[in-house]
């Protein structure tokens, strides 16, 4: 309550940043819920972020015209606009909007958009063999060779 938090700048759509600016009163921080007891303050005249009409000259600027642009500037909607102005001035230049758990190959040649993957799955799966190895461990301390027997059985079942 005797602090201030200031940002400089635009919060992107769905950070803390943009809850604490918007006024929320409680935020999870590293897994922790936090009151919000301090000032926040939002200077925008500050971003750093270049514009629509910057970032057009920038890309006009290239004396070989890449055959790839990604968009990642700015909020989904934003995102799609510039995409589409530069699908229509640059129609030699396959543009895209990624979202989260898209991935591309990218070679000297081509670039071959994968399918959507759910890092948020990965991570759960990632999570449960951890769970799982630390039940088989304190199963074998606690050493009941028959519920180990078992939950191996188990395991190779499902695997």
């Amino acid at each position: 309550e005797n602090c201030s938090v200031v940002f400089f700048g635009y919060q992107a759509e769905g950070t803390l940043g943009r809850r604490l600016v918007e006024g929320e009163k409680k935020v999870i921080i590293h897994g922790e819920e936090i009151e919000v007891k301090a000032e926040v303050h939002n200077l925008d005249g500050f971003s750093a972020h270049a514009d629509r009409n910057e970032l057009l000259a920038w890309l006009a600027a290239f004396e070989r015209m890449p055959q790839q642009i990604f968009v990642t500037h700015g909020e989904e909607s934003a995102s799609l606009s510039f995409a589409e102005l530069l699908r229509e001035t640059y129609p030699q230049v396959a543009v895209d909007v990624p979202h989260i758990g898209d991935y591309f190959e990218l070679t000297a040649t081509r670039v071959v958009a994968h399918e959507n993957i759910d890092f948020r799955n990965v991570i759960v799966e990632e999570k449960v063999l951890v769970d799982i190895n630390t039940m088989l461990q304190e199963i074998a301390l606690s050493q009941d060779a028959e519920k180990l027997m078992r939950v191996r059985d188990f395991l190779k079942q499902i695997s």
